[in-house]
């Protein structure tokens, strides 16, 4: 905790002389709050324009988090931080703007040039040092180096002893080898593969995908290595195929920093068919959860499945041509065909379900002034022969449009698109398969 400030009087400069500050509503951080410290304590600049922002220094509070926003509000006691981060759930209060100096370090080079972080611990009570407080404290960090291109190495995150200053802060039971590689790991999610139909109670196959947006290489074997896995015990984890019940896969590959990771293990599914979702996220055994929380969505003994004009069981005969600028289309093109009496051009989307059952089919277009307002969609069902939908296209476009429900085999069903009779050109864009109901 900062006990004296340490600072010459005439570098506070006319500014503070009888001047109050705005108390502003929103903090420099999204997740902190904002209460702002007593006038006296800080001295209002403009970095990073008076001074570069260079270090972030870690202190903790030797107190509680109540007590120390006291303190800083309190204008006797000469001191302050930009932010306080409480031990029991993370919370974090900003006290002093980012652009002006706070009075945490004890020297002045530092006071300018640093970000001061304070934590709610005793020094001599270790149980204060929550992975909570650590995990809190390692995301504003990581803005914050971000923010000011910070290096995210011990030479630019300091501990409050660092900048020289007559402390043991922030004391033998800071770990620094937990908090930094919080701070230099971090994670983008990318996408997750599934399948389209899973098969109730059986299992099947998952592939999740990260960027490695840290400073170091996420390994498979090392005594440190990254993994995917749940906060508590997955009621979809394959015994044998995950590492337990909470972790699902190690990292498939060693990757370095700015690399995507594969992750890539089984599920299985429940009996009851229906929507399901698991929370996913990366860990590493000497930091715990780090990188986004993911929900993974999949369907059991259920089909919602999306057939492009690009897709390999699209088909076009007869005249066609691309288009790219319509509005409202689905994916990055669309076929579209110009109105004959006798045309030729039809196009067909395969939807090979996985299972006998009645399906509803949809149909996508970009709407357009000169869209057939009779476009016919004709679609395969094994109880009612062929089923004819007729669509106006040129309303009701970039939405998906029901075009009714059909009764198919395993591995069949087919929708045609064609124009019925009018002017325009008709759009084949895109169809969407759901069921079995």
């Amino acid at each position: 905790m900062i006990t004296m400030r340490n600072l010459p009087r005439v570098l506070l400069g006319a500014v503070l002389a009888g001047t109050a500050l705005p108390s502003f509503a929103q903090p420099d951080y999204s997740g902190a709050l904002w209460n702002q410290a007593n006038t006296g304590n800080f001295t209002v600049s403009n970095r990073t324009t008076t001074y570069p922002i260079l270090y972030v220094v870690c202190h903790i509070m030797e107190g509680t988090y109540a007590g120390s926003i006291s303190w800083f509000k309190n204008a006797a006691s000469n001191v302050s931080a930009h932010y306080l981060i409480r031990s029991s759930d993370g919370q974090i209060t900003q006290m002093v703007r980012e652009k002006d100096i706070a009075y945490h370090a004890g020297v002045w080079t530092y006071n300018t040039q640093s970000i001061g972080i304070e934590h709610e611990a005793f020094s001599n009570q270790p149980q204060w040092y929550t992975s909570t407080l650590y995990q809190s404290s390692a995301r504003l960090t990581r803005y914050l180096t971000s923010k000011y291109g910070i290096a995210r190495d011990r030479t630019k995150i300091i501990g409050h002893k660092e900048t020289g200053a007559a402390t043991s802060c922030p004391g033998p039971n800071w770990d620094w080898n937990i908090y930094m590689p919080l701070v230099q790991n971090n994670a983008t999610f990318v996408d997750s593969t599934v399948p389209g139909y899973i098969s109730a109670g059986q299992n099947f196959d998952v592939v999740m995908r990260f960027v490695n947006a840290g400073t170091d290489a996420w390994t498979q074997s090392s005594s440190d290595p990254v993994q995917l896995g749940t906060a508590s015990a997955s009621p979809y984890f394959v015994p044998g195929n995950w590492l337990s019940s909470t972790r699902a896969a190690g990292v498939f590959a060693d990757t370095p920093a700015g690399g995507t990771a594969e992750f890539k293990f089984q599920m299985k599914a429940p009996t009851t068919l229906g929507s399901y979702s698991e929370v996913f996220q990366l860990y590493r055994s000497s930091i715990e959860a780090f990188g986004p929380t993911v929900t993974l969505n999949f369907n059991v003994g259920t089909v919602d499945t999306v057939l492009d004009n690009t897709s390999p069981n699209f088909t076009a005969t007869g005249s066609w041509a691309t288009g790219t600028t319509a509005p409202g289309k689905y994916g990055a093109n669309y076929l579209f065909s110009t109105v004959t009496k006798k045309t030729s051009a039809v196009a067909n989307w395969f939807l090979n379900v996985p299972t006998s059952g009645s399906y509803d089919v949809y149909g996508w277009w970009p709407e357009g002034a000169n869209r057939s307002p009779l476009a016919l969609y004709q679609m395969d069902s094994v109880r009612d022969g062929t089923v004819n939908a007729i669509v106006n296209q040129m309303t009701d476009g970039g939405k998906w449009n029901l075009l009714g429900r059909v009764r198919l085999r395993q591995g069949t069903g087919n929708v045609r698109l064609q124009a019925y009779s009018g002017n325009g050109v008709v759009v084949a864009d895109a169809i969407r398969v759901v069921g079995p109901f």
